[in-house]
């Protein structure tokens, strides 16, 4: 059984998809084994993975039969022998000096990392920072904080805790399982934060929603239809069963998410909303200049926090 399985759930990443699997093929580390799931892509990709994949024994691939990605990280989980389970985007890499830390990755039954934000030419854009922060918190302290959350390419996870999250809840919308993912692993396991900028997340324009720093007004809409939807489902949930007074911990972000799906700009609503002072600002913010919440928040990932 390999030590490292890397799940990449792909769907059009036919411009990508070779160095994303090279990038770990290349790497020292050989105890690994990459399962691929193909979500219905209608370009070139699976040409382009089973090129590979003659050459290389390590690679699975199989295809989900539903549309969507939520159900193709369902599909993958099911290949998985690995040890520990390292989440990996299709048009994303891990970069050469990866496997220098494997030992460190798989040295809690949960761990998350910084990144580097690269561009189509592999020409780095930014530092992407996480902070301790979310190792810190309790779970109760997570739902209250919702909004802060490492990204699902960010973890490495043991079986064991693989074996709790999955299968992920198939009503569960895409954009933003990342805040399910984060909350199930913290329900489950002792984390520890890496503060080492372990992946290379790629930005481009093919990106479905528009990269971690779109703010267009379109892109925050959908964005908070989805949280809207995570909270919805969180609520009846088995990893917050039992908890007591779960409206509490949730209601802020509700608040928040509801007010960026509004059209209006109501400054005296939104200091009305309970909502804390930093909230308010950014909500004001992402409201009304989307080029300055952007800059902003490139600003802080390169600070260590979170926008």
């Amino acid at each position: 059984m390999p030590y490292l399985s890397f799940l990449m759930p792909v769907k059009n990443e036919e411009a990508y998809i070779k160095d994303a699997i090279l990038s770990i093929a290349k790497q020292e580390f050989k105890d690994w084994e990459l399962v691929i799931v193909n979500d219905h892509s209608e370009d070139e990709t699976v040409k382009e993975i089973t090129k590979i994949k003659e050459l290389e024994e390590r690679i699975i691939l199989v295809h989900s039969k539903k549309n969507n990605q939520i159900n193709a990280f369902n599909r993958g989980y099911k290949e998985l022998r690995g040890d520990y389970i390292k989440l990996i985007g299709g048009d994303d890499l891990v970069p050469q000096y990866f496997s220098k830390y494997i030992k460190l990755l798989t040295s809690s039954e949960a761990t998350y990392h910084n990144a580097l934000i690269i561009d189509c030419n592999n020409e780095l854009l930014t530092n992407f920072k996480l902070t301790s922060e979310f190792q810190e918190f309790t779970f109760l302290d997570s739902l209250k904080n919702i909004m802060i959350s490492p990204p699902a390419w960010s973890w490495t996870f043991s079986k064991k805790v693989a074996d709790n999250l999955f299968p992920l809840p198939v009503n569960l919308p895409t954009l933003h399982e990342d805040i399910y993912i984060a909350l199930s692993i913290k329900k489950y396991a002792k984390m520890r934060h890496i503060n080492l900028p372990l992946y290379c997340y790629r930005r481009h324009n093919d990106q479905l929603f528009g990269g971690i720093y779109n703010y267009r007004r379109n892109i925050v809409k959908k964005r908070a239809q989805a949280m809207i939807k995570i909270i919805s489902i969180l609520k009846e949930d088995k990893i917050t069963k039992n908890i007591q007074s779960l409206d509490k911990y949730l209601k802020p972000a509700e608040i928040y998410y509801n007010y960026l799906l509004r059209d209006d700009y109501s400054i005296r609503g939104l200091l009305n909303s309970k909502l804390d002072l930093g909230e308010i600002f950014k909500a004001l913010i992402i409201k009304k200049s989307p080029t300055l919440a952007s800059k902003l928040s490139k600003l802080k990932s390169r600070l260590n926090s979170y926008f």
